[in-house]
């Protein structure tokens, strides 16, 4: 959520408008090719800034590149969960966490000093590497170390945390109505990105835990990677990214109801656990079978004692 909340803000640009026409703002790229930058008014009376505004991917030929900055963030993300899955598999979660988080540290800070969308585009991805193994390893790692009534707590207080900090944010006035909506929508989004974590983490034994987390993520961020094309299908039709959301939400719904295993109060290790009594079961069957076996032959005693008796007058 937070590198999406990132995303959004890093490539938002305010309304523009000419000097003749002052008073009304829009998106048209037609005014911002004819307009001098000196005649161009924005709508945001505050100093804006942002990445795209920076580099001026407004309009033009360059307006791909807020697409392309998002792609490769997400591109680092999925290459991150992938990788750092099954590296915390083999050397443990702990090491690789700090690693990630150390790594990523290091290229937001380079990212700040970035002075061509070349070596922003390069950072950001480097960016998208180090939230990938967060994602998947401290997820992981965490949902180890706590017991399984608490897990849902620590998100709450995280949703908590959002929530005092929201104020910070300027919100358009739409009305109340509009706005309770988009709350309750935000808060069943936040618990349906943590119950898909517990899922997946919950659901496999360990050895393969933070391995088959980063597959589910891989592929998850593979529909992130064309998700910023969403935007400009726009200009075709208005609703098709309402559409598409709509249509991914039921077909996920659908899944989960039918498909979807049940993990409140299962024991992280019970996976495991059972696989191994199934492994034991079959093995102490083996094991039995074999033993009738052997008392149903004949050795090689009553062999001869059954020779004797049959020449014997």
């Amino acid at each position: 959520m937070a590198i999406c909340n990132f995303l959004r803000f890093s490539n938002a640009f305010p309304d523009l408008s000419s000097t003749k026409n002052w008073h009304e703002f829009s998106r048209d790229c037609a005014v911002f090719a004819v307009c001098p930058d000196n005649q161009l008014h924005f709508e945001q009376p505050i100093p804006f800034h942002s990445t795209a505004f920076q580099f001026g991917w407004l309009c033009g030929a360059d307006a791909y590149k807020r697409a392309l900055y998002s792609q490769a963030q997400f591109g680092g993300v999925l290459l991150g969960t992938f990788t750092s899955g099954a590296l915390s598999d083999a050397f443990g979660r702990r090491p690789i966490a700090i690693c990630a988080l150390t790594f990523g540290i290091s290229s937001v800070l380079a990212s700040a000093f970035a002075t061509t969308w070349q070596f922003l585009l390069a950072t950001r991805f480097m960016v998208g590497l180090s939230i990938g193994g967060t994602l998947v390893v401290v997820c992981t790692f965490v949902m180890e170390l706590i017991l399984p009534a608490q897990r849902m707590c620590s998100q709450l207080v995280v949703i908590l945390c959002f929530v005092l900090l929201s104020w910070l944010v300027l919100v358009d006035h739409n009305g109340i109505g509009i706005l309770l909506i988009n709350v309750i929508g935000t808060v069943f989004i936040e618990f349906t990105w943590d119950a898909c974590y517990l899922c997946s983490v919950e659901s496999v034994p360990t050895p393969l835990r933070a391995s088959s987390v980063g597959s589910c993520s891989l592929v998850a961020r593979i529909g992130a990677l064309f998700a910023p094309m969403l935007v400009f299908l726009n200009s075709f039709w208005a609703v098709s990214v309402y559409l598409a959301v709509v249509l991914l939400g039921t077909l996920n719904l659908t899944v989960s109801c039918l498909w979807l295993v049940e993990t409140k109060g299962i024991s992280l290790d019970s996976v495991r656990l059972a696989q191994m009594s199934a492994e034991d079961e079959a093995d102490a069957g083996g094991m039995e079978g074999m033993k009738r076996n052997d008392e149903r032959t004949p050795t090689g005693n009553d062999i001869e004692g059954a020779d004797q008796a049959l020449v014997k007058p």
